[in-house]
């Protein structure tokens, strides 16, 4: 992490630089993209939120087209290349991916994704209400991925596990008779144990809409990083904002192999970002240890897993 330093008058501020590398390949999957001279043949240009925090970027100052529009956000996009290949199957992972909210009206989003015909999985610090009834849906609610996108609520909490924040909900019906497996196919999900890898991340990062990212998965990293063994955990450094708490990480095949739950930095610092080569990095848990603990519990016949 680079740290700039501002003066102005008697005021010293220490400001974050955001190394934009290390979030490039954040991307929207509902924009309209088309072949662009920029890029090589069988790539299109698609476009992606770009970190800023508190008034600074790779560049340093930012000017007046690019102040800050959120935490974290910047009005300009990064603009790059990826595989249509790519993109295309990110897409299709994509339709079963939600921006999910606690409540009517409320503008705290996360993720979740479909893993049965009316069943999403996301995590417990989105599904549970704090110091509530843990079987209260708390009014949780998925965006379809429809032309006419519509909140569906949620009927009931199936099982969550707090310790490792997940949490499986049963919804309800879009329209009488219509479940949302009915319009996006439940994405399948892998419960062998994960070695290191490169991994896709599909999530409504900012809670500016459905976008994919890639990047690294890591075998055993809690020891690495920690110095102690958190089991059932992942390390991975694939690009996100918040607002994807909830995301499914998928593997090459489109498997889901763990969910994502939080952020960590080392140096005490909320960094949106991850550094492969620093102290900054996402957490997640693996589906096999949510089978391993939920496999008992949980009857839903439909759930496909490997």
């Amino acid at each position: 992490m680079v740290l700039n330093a501002l003066m102005t008058g008697a005021l010293l501020s220490v400001q974050t630089v955001i190394p934009n590398k290390a979030i490039l390949n954040l991307h929207y999957l509902d924009r309209t993209y088309t072949p662009s001279t920029a890029c090589p043949g069988g790539q299109v240009r698609v476009s992606g939120p770009r970190f800023v925090e508190k008034g600074f970027n790779e560049e340093g100052l930012l000017g007046t087209a690019e102040r800050a529009v959120g935490d974290g956000l910047s009005k300009t996009e990064n603009h790059f290349c990826v595989s249509m290949n790519v993109l295309e199957k990110e897409r299709e992972w994509g339709k079963s991916v939600y921006r999910t909210r606690v409540a009517t009206g409320t503008k705290n989003e996360g993720t979740s994704f479909l893993v049965a015909r009316n069943v999403i999985l996301t995590n417990n610090h989105i599904a549970v209400p704090l110091a509530k009834d843990p079987t209260d849906c708390r009014a949780v609610e998925v965006l379809t991925r429809t032309d006419h996108p519509q909140w569906v609520g949620c009927k009931k909490i199936l099982y969550c596990n707090a310790a490792y924040d997940f949490c499986f909900v049963e919804m309800k019906s879009v329209l009488p008779g219509v479940e949302l497996g009915d319009l996006s196919r439940p994405l399948r999900l892998n419960a062998a144990p994960i070695g290191d890898q490169n991994a896709y991340l599909i999530g409504n990062s900012g809670a500016l809409g459905i976008q994919a990212s890639e990047g690294p998965v890591t075998t055993n990293p809690e020891t690495l990083k920690t110095g102690r063994v958190i089991p059932g955990k992942v390390i991975h450094y694939i690009p996100m904002i918040g607002g994807a708490s909830g995301s499914p990480i998928l593997n090459e095949s489109g498997e889901v192999i763990a969910i994502n739950h939080s952020h960590f930095a080392f140096d005490g610092q909320w960094n949106d970002y991850v550094d492969p080569n620093g102290d900054t990095f996402n957490i997640g848990t693996t589906m096999q240890t949510i089978f391993n603990d939920a496999g008992a519990r949980l009857h839903v016949p439909s759930i496909v897993v490997r």
